[in-house]
């Protein structure tokens, strides 16, 4: 007997157990069309046999792959100390992740009617936090030529990221060579060079981008200190990952949210962009130099296409006079005071009864802009 579309998914969307969302792949055609979906469509890899063993899956078989459209790798070194209520905590973290990998891996080869193995060497789920990931550097040599083979199929894939937690070598953007899918979000943490440029050259459709690393006049370090595997296909690139290159209407014209950790990626983002959410920290410790800082960033975010709903700018030392300076600037910018919703950590002073004032008629001052815009925007719909 052959269910409506609607009841197969609702029994699929109350089954919590990948097995389980495995098995109902087996069961029928009906189950199968709508089980394989909710099985593959979010993909979370954490240790690296299973990522491994996942990626060579997607990337042998397309009726798979085709149907992934959120991943996340995740590369982290394992300390091996456990004296901490925090070690202890983030060993058992682990050992839930592996569960899960593995979860993951069974279900999948139940799916597809094989038995999918992972390589014992580098993972394990003995509960052991000196042995529950890879010692620093020590990757098998197929790991990042495994995950390019599996991103050259994730043809549909929507959401990617690619988390690194340790001294690893984060230049391995060439992975990107051949993917064809457009993502709508990313989340990087290799390295800013020429691959990931003209990777996100091709992302038009782009709006939420996270970046570890930016260097806009870094020389291109493909040639000496990337080794791509031969079977690797690189395409021509330019040599300089310079401003000419990104400093155009067409590269990620859609970009909307942008986190970076490094102010220089928002002067060369924000321009000419719809970004609406910007995340940085200032570059700079010395006071003159921080405040020059201050006032590009803010001379770049004027030239957005939208006004920004949320500002956050880290600060390694936050001072009352400078969380001051950048209040006023905040309240005195436009593109920051019309429609701004949320509003990092700002340091307010509370000695003297002068400063205090001047705080509170700042705030009152934003306040006041904000309810003025609430009232419009109310008035417009009433």
């Amino acid at each position: 007997m052959e269910l409506s579309l609607e009841a197969y998914r609702n029994i699929v969307k109350n089954v919590r157990s990948r097995a389980d969302i495995a098995t109902l792949c087996r069961v029928s055609k009906g189950f199968q069309y709508v089980a394989e979906r909710a099985l593959y469509n979010t993909l979370y890899m954490h240790d690296v046999g299973t990522t491994m063993a996942l990626c060579s899956t997607l990337a042998q078989q397309p009726r798979v792959s085709c149907l992934v459209e959120a991943l996340t790798i995740s590369l982290s070194v394992t300390s091996g100390e456990e004296d901490s209520d925090e070690e202890v905590e983030k060993a058992e973290e682990k050992d839930e992740e592996e569960e899960e990998s593995e979860e993951l891996a069974l279900a999948l080869a139940m799916s597809l009617g094989s038995q999918l193995e992972s390589d014992p060497g580098p993972t394990s789920s003995t509960g052991d936090p000196s042995t529950a990931g890879p010692v620093a550097g020590d990757l098998p040599a197929e790991y990042w030529p495994s995950i390019s083979r599996a991103l050259q199929k994730t043809v549909a894939l929507k959401h990617l990221n690619i988390l690194v937690n340790g001294p690893f070598d984060t230049s391995n953007t060439w992975i990107f060579e051949g993917c064809t899918f457009h993502l709508q979000g990313f989340h990087c943490d290799l390295d800013w060079n020429d691959h990931l440029v003209n990777f996100l050259r091709t992302q038009t459709n782009l709006h939420d981008l996270y970046l570890i690393d930016f260097n806009e006049s870094q020389e291109s370090a493909t040639a000496t200190s990337t080794v791509v595997p031969p079977s690797i296909p690189i395409h021509n690139t330019p040599t300089n990952t310079n401003t000419s290159m990104i400093d155009t209407t067409q590269f990620l014209p859609n970009l909307s949210k942008l986190e970076c950790t490094f102010s220089e990626a928002a002067l060369s983002l924000v321009p000419n962009r719809p970004v609406t959410h910007l995340k940085t920290c200032f570059s700079r410790t010395d006071m003159t130099e921080k405040r020059a800082e201050l006032y590009l960033l803010f001379s770049k975010i004027r030239r957005s296409t939208r006004r920004l709903r949320s500002l956050d700018i880290a600060d390694s030392s936050y001072t009352e006079a400078f969380s001051m300076e950048m209040l006023r600037t905040v309240v005195a910018t436009a593109a920051t005071s019309a429609e701004l919703r949320y509003l990092g950590t700002v340091v307010l002073p509370i000695g003297g009864q002068q400063s205090r004032l001047k705080a509170v008629l700042l705030i009152v001052e934003f306040l006041a802009m904000f309810f003025s815009v609430l009232f419009v925007t109310y008035s417009a719909f009433s």
